[in-house]
């Protein structure tokens, strides 16, 4: 399990398939897998910088 794909979503929402790496207050954060994740809403704006 690397999470080296994860990132904040910033505009619009996502469903994570699987979380295998995040702990819940990432989560709750708006972290994502974007390995795992798919879009919900037709513009999806995310941040990899965000630490």
């Amino acid at each position: 399990v690397c999470s080296t794909c994860r990132a904040r979503v910033v505009e619009g929402k996502v469903d994570m398939a699987v979380n295998y790496a995040l702990e819940e207050w990432e989560v709750e954060r708006g972290f994502v897998l974007t390995c795992q994740a798919r879009p919900l809403t037709a513009r999806v704006t995310i941040d990899y910088d965000e630490s």
